[in-house]
């Protein structure tokens, strides 16, 4: 067992370390060139920024409370999209850290105060294509039915996630939950074990998705009984993720061969009219 910090970046920001039809998936392909969605690609690709925001929710607080949980990312903004899209990640459609709602709005309100008019930005992670599995992110405005739209996509690294597995189902829906659950939930270090209510709150509910089994998650984390912690929720979604794979692909070769846990993609699109 290990402590873990009060520090909330611990606990939150390493999650952040760092479309024919969007709904279902977005395409790996070359950007267009010399097109005004490259352009704007290639800005928010280039230009970076820094978004100051609140770790949780917190309403009527005092400027104590708000510097407390007030923290800071830095990254291109092709980047911050891509972890924004990581922040919002759902399984099902259970969102595993609806807490991160105050990045995921800072980092659309300075895209949406970069890109011109007639813009949309929207980022996609997945472990896999189609998986239950899946963060999305937007910013700006979707483009009308009718328009003449041009598209250029950007992929966004996320090493902390990558996955170079083979094997059975077993160990590739193992190794896919293990990488997640370290990324949001981490074990890694501080010299004190959690004493924050709302950070409490909030990675216990995240532990409890996760493993999607009912369990004193509260608790544990007081404890720092962190290897408790991890086990459960790596099973949990492990055992997701393996009946996911089962009924998406048809054989484990397939399932390793599209494995994408490791990046993101951010779509551009732009029009005129």
């Amino acid at each position: 067992m290990r402590a873990i910090s009060t520090v909330f970046d611990v606990a939150v920001c390493l999650l952040l370390i760092s479309a024919a039809v969007l709904a279902l998936t977005i395409p790996v392909s070359q950007p267009q060139t010399d097109s005004v969605a490259d352009e704007t690609a290639t800005v928010l690709s280039s230009s970076t920024a820094s978004v100051t925001y609140q770790a949780v929710p917190i309403e009527d607080a005092d400027d104590v409370a708000e510097s407390r949980y007030r923290r800071e990312r830095h990254g291109t903004f092709t980047g911050l999209a891509g972890r924004a899209a990581l922040a919002a990640t759902v399984i099902g459609e259970t969102q595993i850290a609806p807490e991160t709602v105050g990045f995921r709005q800072t980092v659309r309100s300075r895209i949406e105060a970069t890109i011109p008019a007639r813009t949309a930005v929207t980022a996609r992670w997945e472990p896999y294509p189609n998986a239950t599995l899946v963060g999305e992110f937007e910013a700006g405005t979707q483009p009308p039915e009718n328009a003449d739209v041009q598209v250029a996509i950007r992929t966004v690294s996320l090493p902390e996630l990558a996955v170079d597995a083979d094997g059975d189902y077993k160990t590739l829906s193992r190794a896919v939950a293990a990488s997640f659950v370290e990324a949001m939930a981490p074990t890694t270090a501080g010299e004190r074990p959690l004493r924050d209510a709302l950070i409490i709150a909030a990675m216990a509910n995240r532990y409890e998705i996760l493993a999607a089994e009912e369990f004193d998650a509260r608790r544990a984390l007081v404890e720092a009984e962190m290897e408790y912690l991890v086990e459960y929720a790596t099973d949990g979604l492990a055992a997701r993720l393996r009946k996911d794979m089962r009924e998406t692909f048809d054989s484990p070769t397939e399932a390793a061969a599209a494995l994408t846990a490791g990046r993101a993609w951010v779509r551009i699109q732009r029009w005129e009219t």
